[in-house]
């Protein structure tokens, strides 16, 4: 174990000569199998190699020691068994070697890592301490915090968590899987097994391999978990999104909740039978279930779209929402008030199925739009009807965000649409494309600083929500960029127009107040600003500016005067106005269009 083979490789501690860890029961007589490094072996001359912690077929991570700051790491080598073999401390290439494949691997695996380790700083994800290249190969350094999986603190509180538990240790782990996604990283992975509890009582992502070992049926054999990996994982025909993060870990969420792993995607798309039993079920908000409905969709094109919108799907607001949009698109026709001009109506929304309640004891999951072997539908019809109608209903129309089609019935298309309400939904939602391309409208989306709304969630409309609008509309959608503050320059002595264009600049709008001038003042320069230079604001905050008027005729020193508005001015505002050039006033265009 060369020059560091006092330390046991099952924990790092400094063990002398003895022949078994009194620490974990290691056998210090044990040797590191080929093809992985042999315990001891030092990298970038301060990491230790220890024990494995976990394989798969893109490489190997082993339990190391940080010589310099003596904490204990992870260190994952990439070394897929099936290019290459360790020879004597070399790697080999088998006989199916294909280079390119390898070098191809190996950039992805280098900037997967690079990546992660710019993410370091994100609570939820381990942290990523180092990458380089050694032995003609790569390695990612992590911090080794989190010893017990998720899998483990489930069966250790009993076997199942309670919805509390899950909103308070769970769900801040979106908050990483969100901006992995939003970077291009989609995990693929997310089960019970790849959520470890660290020191700090938060749950970590690990876990992390190449694209190339999350679908099934390449050159590398899958490491994809079953009951957690969606039906896309298991497909070459069907891109691996955000969606399958959404899918697997909302099943984390059911194996917290029920205890027990979702049947898997494949059996699901034969016959999908995966529904909440009702012992469970009953202890969690409508919201909550409804949730579920969305992301457990087995067709991606059904599920829930990303994981902004499954955050959203998962408060009570968002739902509630849901609900009222759900309501518009399988409520009654639309009358055109105009239809004396263009002659038509506008048709209702195709009509849905319900979902088929399986009984009483469950809570479905999934729609289905086939009624079972000897059922007729008028029969699954009746039967779902003696259950709670109103959550039934409730329950398909959730079920079909981003699944209803907005297209309307045979014939002509509709000539005049009411205008859908995209408050709350995140700006890259499907939803609002699929709106977009089936009511013919021209979306663009603004961005603009918010203090109320989360980044990335839209919260105005340049058309209000049920306004009749023709197809082919233009529409503005702002959503938030979040709140960010600014803190005021001292503009007093400046003159009015400058102060005008920085004003603008820094995304504040103004209100102009004449101030009299005593005499001695220059006038169309700044007098007083409110509130105060110095004063942290919010973009978009409305500053008042005084300025000074014309001063006496005579140069006699006047009284103070409270002033007046703009729309009151005197003759030195009328001269600023009027005497502004073409590109000034050009200017204040631009100005303008900063606070639409």
């Amino acid at each position: 174990m060369g020059f560091y083979n006092n330390l046991c490789p099952g924990c790092m501690n400094e063990v002398g000569d003895a022949e078994k860890c009194p620490y974990c029961g290691f056998d210090m007589k044990s040797e590191q199998s080929a093809p992985y490094l042999a315990y001891g072996t030092v990298l970038a001359g301060r990491y230790v190699i220890g024990d494995i912690l976990e394989t798969n077929s893109e490489g190997v991570t082993y339990l190391g020691l940080d010589t310099i700051t003596n904490n204990c790491i992870r260190i994952r080598e990439f070394l897929p068994v099936a290019f290459c073999s360790r020879l004597q401390g070399e790697l080999k290439p088998v006989p199916s070697f294909n280079p390119e494949d390898y070098k191809k691997y190996k950039k992805d695996f280098l900037e997967l890592w690079h990546k992660l380790m710019k993410m370091k700083s994100l609570d939820f994800v381990i942290s990523v301490l180092d990458v380089f290249e050694a032995n003609d190969t790569a390695y990612a350094v992590a911090e080794s915090d989190g010893t017990m999986t998720l899998t483990d603190y489930i069966d250790e509180q009993g076997g199942i968590l309670s919805w509390d538990v899950i909103k308070e240790k769970i769900f801040p782990v979106l908050d990483a899987l969100q901006m992995m996604n939003e970077h291009g990283l989609i995990h693929g992975a997310v089960s019970p097994d790849t959520l470890f509890l660290c020191s700090n009582g938060k749950f970590k992502l690990w876990g992390f391999s190449i694209p190339a070992v999350r679908k099934a049926g390449g050159a590398l054999v899958s490491d994809i978990r079953p009951g957690f990996a969606a039906i896309e994982q298991y497909a070459n025909d069907m891109p691996v999104t955000s969606a399958t993060d959404v899918y697997g870990f909302t099943a984390v969420l059911y194996k917290c909740i029920t205890g027990t792993v979702p049947v898997d995607a494949e059996i699901r798309s034969a016959q999908d039978t995966l529904s909440i039993p009702a012992v469970y079920a009953r202890e969690l908000p409508d919201y909550v279930l409804a949730a579920f409905i969305g992301a457990l969709q087995v067709k991606p094109e059904d599920r829930t779209s990303g994981i902004g919108m499954l955050k959203v799907s998962f408060t009570k607001e968002g739902y509630e929402r849901q609900k009222k949009q759900a309501a518009v698109l399988a409520g009654a026709s639309l009358i055109d008030p105009i239809s004396d001009i263009d002659g038509e109506d506008i048709p209702a929304a195709n009509p849905v199925k319900p979902v088929v309640v399986a009984g009483a004891s469950e809570v479905p999951v999934v729609k289905d739009d086939k009624t079972s072997g000897g059922i007729s539908a008028a029969s699954t019809i009746i039967m779902s009807a003696s259950i709670v109608l109103v959550m039934v209903i409730f329950f398909v129309c959730l079920s079909l965000l981003g699944v209803v089609s907005f297209n309307f019935g045979s014939g002509a298309s509709a000539k005049v649409v009411e205008m859908p309400d995209f408050s709350n939904y995140m700006k890259d939602d499907q939803y609002i494309v699929d709106v977009a391309n089936s009511y013919g409208l021209k979306i663009r989306l603004e961005p603009a600083s918010s203090d109320e709304f989360a980044e990335g969630v839209i919260f105005k409309q340049n058309v209000a929500p049920g306004t009749k609008i023709a197809r082919g509309s233009s529409v503005i959608l702002t959503y938030s960029k979040g709140y960010s503050t600014v803190t005021l320059p001292n503009f007093v002595g400046t003159p009015f127009t400058e102060t005008v264009y920085y004003l603008g600049k820094l995304n504040l709008s103004y209100n102009i107040v004449e101030k009299q001038n005593p005499g001695g003042k220059e006038a169309g320069h700044v007098a007083s600003m409110t509130p105060a230079a110095g004063s942290v604001v919010y973009e978009g905050t409305e500053i008042t500016i005084e300025i000074w008027g014309d001063p006496p005729a005579n140069g006699d020193v006047v009284g103070p005067d409270t002033g007046s508005t703009i729309t009151n001015s005197s003759s030195v505002l009328d001269s600023i106005f009027g005497s502004l050039s073409d590109s000034v006033s050009g200017l204040g265009d631009t100005i303008s269009g900063f606070f639409g």
